[in-house]
């Protein structure tokens, strides 16, 4: 699986040779073309000069005939040539000097045998000559070429170039041949020398670069060492979450079947408990209102005496169970969430005289005083009449039942809460009861829960009056809170906020409205009513 090594040491191997290679060739290349264009230059200077020195006295051999042209190589004035040339080439690697006329014919060369011969090569090149173009050649040692006849184991600059007359008449070719030997020996020298210092220098850059790759692929290794036991341990990991999550899922159903089982058994108790109140309530009131009529003597005077007392008897027992039956039946509503709140304006003063009316008896039986105070102008509130009722009746008649020989407050006013300006309705009931611990209060809102076991055996009750007010109150949107001490009463708060701003709400969302006004007078005085 890992061949990066491998893939990058042949790659990068051939890479770099190939780049060395290419450097060198072009170094030579470039070189080369240097050297050609020197000579050329060279060459060029050479056979202007000739041209100017030797024209005017030679430039009948250009006009010669053909057997004019044969005789030459017997002139004296040959010497005089091979003077001027080698004066003017002295310095210069130059090998040999060609003059041909028009035709093609050599009237003057460095090398006598060859004058009156004709052009055996490049006739290419004497042409473009003839036309004014000066047109050089590198004739290398290793070439195929027949002036390497004469110049064996020479690099040669061949040079065809125009002869002009001073009037600018080209009337003949110059052809010069330049010694280059040392300068491609210098060349290839020098091309030796890059090519070994690139192949040093990649060398070195290859031998980094594998030690790199070779980190590279050490450090791949171990991650792909890494990563496979990561999926390994994601494997088995992912087969024990699928577990879980199929043995969840079977949690799931089964706390699914428990908890309909339990809504089940919630509904059957909400229909049972209201079966039996129903049940319950209707021979309740039946017994108490025979009870009022004896106990009132609506049908004639009871005889004797004690019947009318036996009678007063069933009909507080009487109110007393139908008490009870009411507590347990709210019980069962709030524990099945179906509380129903039903908001209307009701007159608050009206509810407070009623209410204490209503439990003055159990008061006045425990020899208690009872003193209320509210304003006169408490006006209306937007709530549940009902549950306001019946909290108001609990919280009195828990203060008359756990009290003797003592006093009970009830206070009623209105109060703007400072942070958004809610409007809320406080009852208070205060007693000088029997009092509870701090650490009881809590406890006290729980369900079946009093003070003591022995509270029960000495007031009576169930414990659900405490819980009811509080489940109550939270449902308007209230809430209660109990201050009590040991031997010094008990205080209870009711804080009911007034609930024209949830009728708003619900008329904005497109709900029915019920309206309701509260007598619009600020006043918030407190004044006794007895």
């Amino acid at each position: 699986m890992f061949r990066l090594l491998r893939y990058f040491a042949f790659t990068s191997a051939a890479v770099l040779l190939a780049a060395a290679v290419l450097l060198v060739t072009l170094y030579r290349q470039t070189a080369w073309d240097e050297v050609l264009n020197s000579a050329e230059q060279g060459n060029t200077v050479l056979a202007q000069s000739l041209a100017n020195a030797i024209w005017l006295h030679h430039a009948e051999r250009i006009e010669m005939s053909r057997n004019d042209i044969d005789r030459l190589g017997e002139r004296s004035e040959n010497h005089y040539l091979d003077e001027a040339i080698a004066r003017l080439s002295l310095g210069l690697p130059v090998l040999k000097v060609k003059i041909f006329n028009a035709d093609g014919v050599v009237v003057y060369s460095t090398d006598p045998k060859e004058i009156g011969e004709e052009l055996d090569h490049n006739p290419e090149r004497f042409a473009a000559a003839r036309q004014g173009k000066t047109s050089s050649e590198i004739l290398r040692r290793n070439d195929s070429h027949p002036s390497f006849n004469e110049f064996p184991g020479r690099d040669v600059v061949e040079t065809y170039l125009p002869l002009h007359e001073p009037g600018g008449e080209m009337r003949g070719v110059f052809e010069l041949y330049a010694d280059v030997t040392e300068r491609f020996s210098d060349i290839k020298q020098m091309s030796a020398g890059l090519l070994g210092g690139l192949l040093a220098g990649f060398a070195l850059l290859y031998g980094g670069l594998l030690l790199v790759v070779r980190r590279a692929e050490q450090i791949l290794r171990s991650q792909y060492v890494s990563l496979r036991e990561s999926r390994k341990s994601l494997i088995v990991k992912n087969r024990a979450l699928t577990a879980e999550i199929g043995r969840r899922t079977e949690i799931e159903a089964e706390l699914r079947e428990a908890r309909d089982g339990a809504e089940a058994a919630s509904r059957a108790k909400s229909q049972f408990l209201a079966n039996m109140s129903h049940e319950l309530r209707t021979p309740l009131n039946a017994v108490i209102g025979f009870s009022e009529v004896m106990v009132n003597e609506l049908l004639g005077q009871v005889s004797p005496p004690r019947y009318r007392e036996y009678a007063q008897d069933i009909r507080d027992s009487g109110r007393h169970l139908l008490a009870l039956v009411n507590n347990v039946l709210d019980l069962a509503k709030v524990e099945s969430g179906h509380m129903d709140v039903d908001l209307a304006p009701f007159d608050v003063a009206d509810l407070v005289r009623e209410t204490v009316r209503g439990v003055e008896p159990d008061i006045a039986r425990n020899c208690n005083s009872l003193r209320v105070h509210f304003s006169k102008d408490l006006g209306t509130m937007v709530s549940d009449e009902i549950r306001v009722r019946g909290v108001l009746t609990n919280l009195i008649d828990n203060a008359a039942k756990f009290t003797r020989n003592g006093r009970i407050e009830v206070e009623v006013w209105w109060e703007t809460d400072g942070g958004d300006g809610t409007e809320s309705v406080l009852f208070r009931v205060s007693d000088t009861g029997i009092g509870m611990d701090e650490r009881r209060i809590e406890a006290m809102f729980e369900e079946f829960t009093q003070h003591d076991s022995s509270i029960t055996r000495s007031f009576g009750g169930t414990g659900l009056g405490l819980s009811i007010c509080r489940r109550s109150c939270e449902a308007l949107g209230g809430s209660i809170a109990i201050e009590s001490a040991v031997g010094e009463g008990t205080t209870v708060t009711v804080r009911l906020p007034d609930g024209r701003r949830f009728q708003e709400a619900a008329y904005r969302n497109g709900a029915a409205r019920r309206s309701a006004r509260r007598s619009p007078d600020p006043a918030r005085g407190r004044a006794a009513a007895e």
